[in-house]
C-alpha cells in the first residue's frame, strides 16, 4: 500500500499539500488502490483536508498526534508507520479542495459579497498573534473602506493557548464570525475568492501565499530573525516572485507602512475592477 505522509503544524501541511505532489497524486487513484495517510501534526483540524474528498473512500487515515524527531523510531514502531523521507512526489494535477457540501452553499452565499477580507490574527503559537490593538485600528479601516470582515480560526487546546478573540462582538458593523465552523478546505476556498487577508505568521497566511491573495502580514521579532532574516520555507512569500508583490509585511511595533501600503493595493485593485465591469 502507497503511504504519504503530512507533519507539523497546520501551515507546515498547507505548505506539503501545495508543494510536495502527494496530496494532489490522490485524484488520480484508481479504483483499486488504496493509500495510508499519516497525519503526525498537533492540530486535529488537518484530517478535514481528506473528510470530502471524492478519493475518502480508499484512504486509510491515521492521526497519531504530534511527536519530537528523538522519538520518532519508537512512535513509528508503536502506530506502524513507515519511515518517510519526505521525497516529493511527482504530480502534474491541480491542488483541489473539498468543503462539505454545507460548507459549500454556504461559501456561496458568503462570496457573493466582493469585498470580503479574511480576518485570521491567531496563529498555533499565541505570541504570534497580532496584539487586539492593531486589529482594532485595522478593523476600523476596513470598515471605513467598506470592506466586510470575515474573520476564521480554530479553537482547539495545544499548551497555553487561549481561545480565539471573536472581534465581531466588539464591533459594530458588517462582520462574518466563522471561528470554529469552518473546515481547512473550506479555510482555503473563503481565502482563494476574499478580495485581501489579514494575518499573522500562520496557517492562514500560507493559504494566502500558495493560493496568491494579497495579504497584510504582522509579526513579532523572534518570528522576523527566525524565518526572515534568513528566508526560509516558511517566508517564501516575503522575498520570492510572486508571492512579495502581494504581501505587505512589518514588525508587531512597525506597521504602519505595511498596513498603509495594503489598504492603497486593495483601493486600487477595486477600483480597477470597477472599470473593467
Amino acid at each position: 500500500m502507497k503511504y504519504i505522509e503530512f507533519g507539523g503544524g497546520l501551515g507546515d501541511v498547507i505548505h506539503q499539500v501545495f508543494t510536495d505532489g502527494g496530496y494532489r497524486s490522490l485524484e488520480a487513484l484508481l479504483p483499486h488502490e488504496r493509500v495510508k495517510i499519516g497525519i503526525i501534526s498537533h492540530n486535529p483540524a488537518c484530517a478535514s483536508l481528506f473528510d470530502h474528498h471524492p478519493k475518502r473512500a480508499q484512504l486509510d487515515i491515521v492521526t497519531p498526534g504530534y511527536w519530537c524527531p528523538d522519538e520518532d523510531t519508537k512512535m513509528r514502531r508503536i502506530h506502524d508507520l513507515p519511515r518517510y523521507d519526505g521525497t516529493p512526489i511527482a504530480s502534474r494535477l491541480p491542488v483541489r479542495f473539498y468543503p462539505s457540501p454545507t460548507e459549500s452553499c454556504a461559501l456561496a452565499r458568503i462570496t457573493r459579497q466582493k469585498r470580503l477580507v479574511v480576518l485570521a490574527p491567531n496563529a498555533g503559537e499565541p505570541d504570534r498573534d497580532i496584539p487586539f490593538g492593531y486589529v482594532q485600528y485595522i478593523l476600523n479601516r476596513l470598515l471605513e473602506a467598506d470592506y466586510i470582515p470575515v474573520q476564521v480560526g480554530l479553537d482547539y487546546a495545544r499548551n497555553d493557548r487561549p481561545p480565539e478573540q471573536r472581534y465581531g462582538r466588539i464591533f459594530r458593523g458588517p462582520f462574518i464570525d466563522l471561528v470554529g465552523y469552518l473546515s481547512v478546505p473550506a479555510t482555503l476556498e473563503l481565502v482563494a475568492k476574499a478580495s485581501g487577508v489579514v494575518t499573522c505568521h500562520s496557517a492562514v497566511n500560507m493559504m494566502a501565499w500558495h493560493q496568491q491573495r494579497r495579504q497584510l502580514l504582522l509579526y513579532p521579532n523572534h518570528v522576523f530573525e527566525r524565518h526572515f532574516c534568513r528566508p526560509d520555507q516558511w517566508s517564501f512569500g516575503v522575498w520570492r516572485e510572486p508571492w512579495s508583490a502581494l504581501t505587505h509585511h512589518g514588525l508587531f511595533q512597525d506597521n504602519a507602512h505595511a498596513i498603509d501600503a495594503f489598504f492603497a493595493a486593495l483601493a486600487a485593485e477595486s477600483d480597477q475592477t470597477t472599470i473593467t465591469q
